[in-house]
């Protein structure tokens, strides 16, 4: 089964063709030239075959030519076109041209331009494509991201707006189906980044290294058809990744350079041949199937599939809370895991959103492997699940109002939930929540201190990490001046090398209070940007009573062992106990008193790190609860 091409209708075409004609020969009467990046060491390159429909070239040519995000080079190969692609050639400044003088097919042109080609990666493009996603460097950065990529493939839109790819599925007697097909590429499960069993030539970047490893695109399927088929198969075999980017988008005119009945027949001969040559890895293919196209939506299963119930999507500027979460989802390791993320409820900010803007938005700190779920998915979790095969799956649920929907969802569908493994994740703000079950597990990824692995009192960095509102009279800012009073005394002896982090949000709105400490001063409110400064920490003070915002930066602090000093309301909130978990200081004179004995005491510096991370761990553990 191979999936006749379904262009945009004849009428749309049409209308298409006579003004991309009316554009190329205005171009061409015209005295204009299309001037192409000049590189002599370009990152990538990219390879168009060309076949007549010379003005559907010059579309996609004005669209790549704005393109300055990287170094990169153009090579054109004419396959003996017969209309105005020789004149529109001639109009073209730093591209490589290939004139074939006769037609040697897609693929033996591709090898041609692969040899002449000085990029590290090969992007091959049809020559009736337009590019509206992501630049090329941002493709060029996905793939030096991780060296098990041999393939990246885009989302490729059909003229009429719908999907014509999102990845592509290969069956066990050789059929192929463009995943997605005339669906909304807006839709939910075309977000994602996903491994797929192989991506069309109309959008393929390989590496140069491994083009060449595999010997290129197969003559066998001279003159066309089966050869990115083929080619992405070999790259399985040899230990490398297809890929699939949503980010990458490009509107496809489709079948411009063939007809349809001419397709079918050279399709089903190139089938036969690529049945033959990958028999055996056929073998362990699903077989062809429209109704369960999903089950096949991707190459393999990961070692576990982690679905994360959520009351909304993450985001650590509206929610404290969230820093955590999303720094966890971050840290997942995406080769061996699947993660999709289920709030229950859609995020008020974004319910007014057009849908690209909300995926926007949605995957502004979410790593884009996550696959985000729509919320309806809650009230039919079994079925949706059908379609996500999976070796093990777990489910995470975080926070008191997720543990409610998950009760409403257990009596709606027991039997199905039942079979997976269930945790419990409290949010940093929660107490432990009275929420309990057997079927529970509360878990974290705290574990026990291990002092002889700690740096050593005396070699840890040697810096205080403030944290407060630096605004005219603010109790922060007051404090802050008392510090500086004292840095030239008992601190300069004590530490060689002094340092200090000031932790705020509120520079910008006062400017002139803090103007002398840029230096020192750091304006973050985002969990990565406070990773960034506790390494110079040897411990925290967080002076305010203002438990709202300090109370999640405080918890990061004592995860990465650094003791603290903290008003007294901060403590209760935390539930610490002065001089066991914390030390306490409520005003100038308590706050330099704590600062001189942790300085000095070693003992002190010891046990409250430890104190403080054994009830961090016991306020998330089974005990507790």
């Amino acid at each position: 089964m191979f999936q006749t091409p379904q262009p945009a209708s004849p009428e749309f075409q049409e209308k298409y063709r006579h003004f991309a004609r009316i554009s190329l020969e205005s171009f061409l009467t015209s005295s204009a030239r299309l001037e192409f990046p000049k590189s002599n060491r370009p990152r990538i390159s990219l390879i168009l075959v060309l076949y007549n429909q010379a003005e559907l070239t010059l579309q996609c040519l004005k669209t790549l030519a704005l393109d300055r995000s990287i170094d990169w080079e153009l090579i054109l190969v004419n396959n003996a076109s017969q209309d105005t692609t020789i004149e529109l050639l001639n109009r073209l400044d730093n591209v490589h041209i290939i004139d074939n003088k006769t037609n040697r097919g897609f693929g033996e042109a591709v090898n041609q331009a692969a040899e002449r080609a000085q990029g590290e990666y090969l992007l091959l493009l049809n020559n009736d494509t337009q590019w509206i996603g992501q630049n090329l460097k941002f493709a060029v950065d996905c793939m030096a991201a991780d060296s098990d990529i041999g393939v990246l493939g885009a989302k490729v839109l059909l003229a009429d707006g719908t999907l014509q790819e999102a990845g592509c599925v290969l069956w066990n007697e050789g059929s192929t189906y463009h995943y997605g097909r005339h669906e909304n590429g807006l839709d939910a499960e075309f977000q994602a980044v996903r491994e797929v069993p192989y991506v069309s030539g109309v959008f393929l970047l390989t590496r140069k290294v491994l083009f060449e490893k595999l010997k290129g695109f197969d003559p066998l399927y001279y003159p066309a058809y089966y050869e990115d088929v083929d080619y992405c198969v070999r790259c399985w075999k040899a230990g490398y990744k297809v890929v699939y980017r949503p980010e990458l988008i490009l509107s496809h005119f489709e079948s411009a350079s063939a007809k349809s009945e001419e397709v079918l027949k050279w399709v089903r001969w190139r089938k036969t041949i690529f049945q033959e040559t990958h028999q055996k890895w056929l073998e362990t293919r699903p077989p062809a199937d429209l109704t369960k196209v999903q089950l096949t939506r991707t190459e393999s299963l990961k070692d576990s599939q982690i679905i994360l119930l959520t009351e909304t999507l993450p985001s650590s500027w509206r929610r404290s809370d969230d820093c955590h979460l999303i720094d966890l989802l971050k840290t997942i390791d995406k080769k061996m895991n699947e993660i999709l993320l289920l709030p229950t409820r859609d995020r008020a900010d974004l319910a007014t959103l057009d849908k690209a803007t909300f995926w926007h938005e949605a995957y502004q700190e979410i790593p884009r492997e996550v696959e985000i779920l729509p919320s309806s998915a809650i009230y039919s979790l079994s079925d949706f699940l059908h379609f996500r095969p999976a070796k093990k799956r777990i489910l995470w649920v975080y926070g008191k109002q997720s543990a409610r929907m998950l009760d409403v969802m257990l009596k709606k569908d027991s039997d199905s939930l039942n079979q997976i493994s269930i945790t419990y994740l409290s949010k940093p703000s929660e107490d432990v929540s009275p929420y309990s079950s057997e079927d529970y597990k509360i878990t974290s990824e705290l574990k026990e201190i291990d002092f002889q692995k700690l740096v050593p009192f005396q070699q840890r960095a040697k810096g205080l990490l403030f944290s407060g509102a630096m605004y005219p009279g603010s109790t922060e800012l007051r404090q802050w001046k008392w510090l500086q009073s004292i840095l030239g005394a008992e601190f300069k002896n004590f530490f060689t090398s002094f340092s200090l982090e000031i932790i705020t949000t509120d520079v910008a709105s006062h400017p002139g209070t803090v103007q002398n400490l840029r230096s020192s001063l750091h304006e973050v409110n985002r969990y990565h940007q406070w990773l960034n400064v506790l390494g110079n920490a040897k411990f925290g003070v967080f002076p305010s009573p203002d438990c709202k915002s300090a109370w999640p930066w405080a918890v990061l602090c004592v995860r990465h062992h650094i003791p603290l000093i903290v008003h007294s309301e901060l403590a209760s909130i935390l539930n610490f106990t002065a001089e066991r978990e914390v030390l306490v200081a409520n005003n100038v004179d308590e706050l330099e008193d704590a600062c001189q004995r942790l300085i000095s005491d070693q003992q002190l510096w010891e046990r409250l790190i430890s104190n403080s991370f054994q009830r961090i761990c016991h306020k998330h553990s089974a005990k507790a609860a």
